[in-house]
């Protein structure tokens, strides 16, 4: 199964292009890094994946199955989390808000309680259980965040930004999240322009300008190539 994108390119309405002629896939259970400066696309082609955003040319598969004729279906397949994490975080207690999502989608209560407390378990956030989200710490919310897009079980995890505006404390939380995902084997999707907290992590990584991919490969083949393009500076992969 794989998300897979076909000379997808956007337009905005001034004419200029946010998109030029990506082709890209994304094969579920991998864990694929999404690199760039601020403005080359990153955020704008995660917002395709789901049909938050529609192709000017080209289009989206998930799964085999257009975005763009069936949003619904890739919004069950594939998971975001949003780089600002208090966007996603409406309710008063932290294990209801992992609950809203099964909830809406009217599974029964035995199922929905199985969920949220198996995934808190997951994300090592079952002690914050009766907090209020907004009382939590920046990598707090985000695992929160997180946890309310896992207990969803979608193929495919998408996360934006996830270390902006995080202190080290918060950062360790994402990526102790993050590890967790990968000794189960599934797989996460991160775009970020913070690439160096993925070093020994992501097994490909993926770097957009200009709103077009311009390097594709293994981290260990494309590290240096990343830092000559002043995507990433320093040390080894």
């Amino acid at each position: 199964m794989s998300i897979v994108l076909e000379g997808v390119s956007h337009r905005f309405p001034d004419g200029s292009w946010g998109l030029k002629d990506v082709s890209l896939t994304i094969w579920e259970g991998e864990r694929l890094l999404v690199v760039g400066r601020n403005g080359s696309g990153k955020t704008l082609l995660m917002r395709h994946l789901v049909g938050l955003a529609q192709p000017t040319e080209g289009r989206v598969l998930v799964d085999g199955r257009d975005v763009r004729q069936d949003p619904f279906f890739a919004r069950r397949r594939v998971g975001l989390v949003f780089q600002s994490a208090d966007a996603q975080l409406v309710r008063h207690t932290v294990r209801d808000e992992v609950a809203l999502g099964p909830e809406n989608m009217g599974l029964p209560g035995e199922e929905v309680a199985r969920r949220v407390e198996q995934v808190m378990a997951r994300l090592g956030i079952s002690q914050l259980a009766a907090r209020h989200p907004r009382t939590l710490s920046g990598g707090e919310k985000r695992r929160v965040a997180i946890a309310g897009v896992l207990v969803m079980e979608p193929a495919y995890l998408v996360l934006d930004e996830p270390f902006a505006n995080l202190d080290l404390p918060g950062i360790r939380n994402v990526l102790e999240a993050l590890d967790a995902l990968a000794e189960e084997g599934r797989g996460w999707v991160v775009i970020s322009h913070e690439a160096w907290w993925l070093r020994g992590r992501a097994e490909r990584v993926v770097a957009m300008e200009g709103g077009r991919v311009v390097l594709e490969g293994r981290p260990d083949e494309v590290a240096g190539r990343l830092e000559a393009l002043g995507i990433w500076e320093g040390g080894g992969w």
